[in-house]
């Protein structure tokens, strides 16, 4: 969101005027909806006002069309005008390639022979050469391409009203619907905004358009009356010359800033980002030099009306005002600070960063050493790279029993799950709180991480089992891991010092890389899927829906590719069914994104819920889907607990998107969670009864699971390799 006082002005067109955008562009931070009138047919202003406030609380502002000549209908798309063809102007045969019709009917009235015209910035220029019986001769001077409703410009200065009739018309609609915004284009004189005032009632927020010589001449009349200035300089570079527009712009500013009226800067702002992902940096450096020279806030057009990424175009309007606010408290060259992200914040508030890359090996090595299981490396990992930030560490017993007691950690932040180094107390004989070890792992004997101890100290079993899990049943997958893997908990602060060997390497990320892949992406609003089981048609749809329910602009489909438990499916399967599903065109490749989730199932129902939504947060998740019985555990907890250990919770910095069990209904041919049709005639989707069919070497019927994902799934135990642990 925008840090600051600057505003966003944000014109809505074809690409942008639907739910979704408009919602997403309020939640990045527009300050004010702009309806073009010129585009705009004066039946469909009421329907469009009523639309964005459907979805919307943003203000809105009606822009007239003001003292301009334009091209009227002219019948095909463009019309190519050849150096030395003549043309007609004014003509009502529009069909004709020879004939230009131009609005308001009036101006042919106003054109004199000699007459020189430049239709939409020089793309044609013409001059007229006779005019006869009310006919209008012109020849082509410059070649170019013409379309309609294009702005035509008179070398000659042409007196015309401040007003169309239409503005009028449209002033009137929008006092009907309480309009508080408008836009006055081509102010040229004190006197029309003052019949601007008039026109509305004297109750509307006025910004007058800067966009003509006569403007800028009498600008100090105009700041004496207006609300605002805006600078349109695409206009304004009619009459002045392209390379004298940066000077006009810094006199208009400053006059306005001296008098106290906020002044906002128009026209080809991220021109680029209409077709691109990014802007140039020339753009860039004009965004900012703007900002420097004193505009209160800016604003898109063509960006976000025709671009093809409206969002993005105003998240880096976002991201840059953001940038030059900081810019104004430090020196930005001596620091590497950025706030150019708009992902949501890692989990207290920056990402735990432990990882030594350069590590003194003679003095690791000096470290007394201790074997601690693969998990508890990966563990040591994750806590490094800040996927579980902001743990430092391995919880001591202060910790642990905060968060098994009030699901908090000690500090007040929520945290649901321990993470602790669970050890044999014969394997720790001689070790005491303040001393540094390394850890080893029990499988190839190297040292991955260092622990300074804080605590260490045998815990309670059966109390911290009852809190932790909820139960001390011996055949719960948790209790018995408990009690298999020591009687003593370590507490320590972890250092990286090196990282596993990962056989999927290319789909694990660190949240620091995923952050850097969705602010590329220009992804601001990210949904996160947590999943240890082969895709199958239940969560494809929970996915899609998740993505469109929640305006999201992407989705992060995280797989857990650590320890498992005997039966579950091997993590290859799970990331080759999303590969499959993508190249498949099964998920939008544009809006979906595989990022493994390296650790490993605790079996704690709703707790281990809530943990793995934190760390998709850290991932830069804003959403996160939880389904029915989500991290559930045989018949140990209730579908609903995970949902229900949300609500508890309130807001933790990452939005639940709770789902009912999602069902096939023939009658839909769909994937529902609700419908009309009878619930006996729904066919539920089993996970189980996927893995039962993969375990028979059979395909699952093909409503259940994609024949894709099965082809790829039975292909694997054609070639002998395992699908399952």
């Amino acid at each position: 969101m925008i840090k600051s006082k600057k505003k966003i002005l944000c014109t809505l067109g074809p690409a942008s005027f639907n739910e979704k955008t408009i919602v997403r562009l309020e939640e990045v931070g527009v300050s004010l909806f702009r309806i073009n009138l010129s585009h705009t047919k004066l039946d469909d202003i009421e329907d469009r006002v009523n639309f964005i406030r459907r979805y919307s609380s943003v203000s809105i502002c009606l822009d007239s069309e003001g003292a301009q000549i334009r091209t009227g209908f002219i019948g095909v798309k463009e019309k190519f005008l050849k150096a030395n063809q003549k043309i007609v102007l004014g003509n009502s045969r529009a069909d004709s390639l020879d004939n230009i019709p131009l609005y308001p009917a009036f101006i042919i009235d106003q054109l004199a022979e000699g007459d020189l015209l430049s239709i939409d910035f020089d793309s044609a220029l013409i001059r007229v050469i006779s005019i006869e019986s009310g006919i209008i001769r012109a020849r082509v001077i410059s070649s170019g391409w013409v379309g309609s409703n294009k702005a035509v410009t008179s070398l000659r200065q042409i007196e015309l009203p401040a007003f169309t009739q239409k503005d009028i018309e449209a002033i009137e609609i929008g006092n009907k619907l309480d309009i508080k915004h408008y836009a006055l284009s081509f102010a040229n004189t004190k006197k029309d905004v003052e019949t601007m005032r008039r026109l509305t009632q004297g109750k509307a927020f006025i910004i007058s358009k800067i966009e003509s010589q006569r403007g800028y001449k009498n600008l100090d009349d105009i700041l004496s009356v207006t609300d605002a200035i805006l600078i349109d300089r695409g206009d304004l570079s009619r009459e002045i010359k392209i390379e004298q527009v940066p000077f006009y712009q810094k006199k208009i500013v400053s006059r306005a800033n001296q008098v106290g009226k906020p002044v906002y800067i128009a026209t080809n702002l991220l021109e680029s980002m209409i077709e691109k992902a990014t802007p140039t940096r020339a753009e860039v450096h004009d965004v900012i030099n703007s900002l420097a020279m004193g505009a209160d806030g800016l604003v898109l057009a063509a960006e976000t009306a025709i671009g093809k990424r409206p969002v993005q175009a105003a998240s880096m309007v976002v991201r840059l005002i953001n940038q030059f606010n900081l810019s104004q408290k430090q020196d930005l060259t001596q620091s590497s600070t950025s706030v150019g992200s708009l992902l949501v914040e890692p989990h207290g508030g920056e990402l735990v960063q432990r990882w030594d890359k350069d590590p003194d090996w003679g003095m690791v090595n000096s470290f007394r050493m201790l074997e601690v299981s693969d998990a508890a490396i990966m563990d040591c990992e994750q806590i490094a790279v800040g996927t579980y930030s902001p743990l430092e560490g391995f919880m001591d017993r202060i910790q642990i029993d905060s968060v098994l007691d009030t699901y908090k950690l000690v500090d007040g932040a929520i945290w649901t799950l321990p993470i602790v180094l669970q050890q044999h107390s014969a394997d720790l004989v001689g070790l005491t709180a303040g001393q540094m070890i390394a850890l080893s792992n029990k499988v190839d004997k190297e040292v991955y991480a260092t622990l300074k101890i804080t605590d260490i100290y045998k815990f309670p079993f059966e109390s911290v089992c009852k809190r932790w899990f909820g139960t001390l049943d011996q055949t719960h997958p948790g209790v018995i891991g408990l009690k298999a893997k020591g009687d003593c908990f370590i507490g320590g602060e972890v250092t990286l010092v090196r990282k596993r060997r990962c056989a999927h390497k290319i789909y694990n990320f660190t949240p620091q890389e995923l952050r850097h892949i969705f602010d590329s992406k220009g992804w601001s609003r990210v949904v996160g899927f947590h999943t240890r089981n082969v895709v199958h048609r239940g969560h494809e749809a929970l996915q899609k829906i998740a993505l469109e329910r929640t305006h999201c602009d992407g989705l992060l489909v995280s797989p857990v590719i650590g320890e498992k438990k005997k039966g579950d499916f091997a993590s290859d399967v799970l990331l080759k069914g999303y590969q499959v599903m993508l190249d498949g065109g099964f998920l939008p490749p544009d809006k979906a994104f595989i990022g493994a989730f390296a650790t490993y199932s605790r079996y704690s129902g709703a707790r281990e819920a809530v943990f793995t939504a934190l760390c998709r947060k850290n991932f830069g998740c804003s959403h996160f889907i939880i389904g029915r019985d989500h991290t559930g555990v045989g018949k140990f907890y209730p579908p609903t607990a995970s949902q229900q250990l949300f609500y508890d919770l309130g807001d933790i910095g990452i939005i639940p998107v709770m789902f009912d069990e999602i069902k096939f209904c023939p009658a839909c041919d769909n994937y529902v969670a609700q419908c009309t049709h009878i619930d006996e005639q729904k066919k539920s989707i089993s996970g189980t009864a996927v893995r039962d069919s993969f375990v028979q070497g059979v395909r699952p019927p093909t409503w259940m699971t994609r024949g894709e994902i099965s082809d790829m799934v039975l292909g694997y135990t054609k070639e002998g390799r395992e699908i399952f642990v």
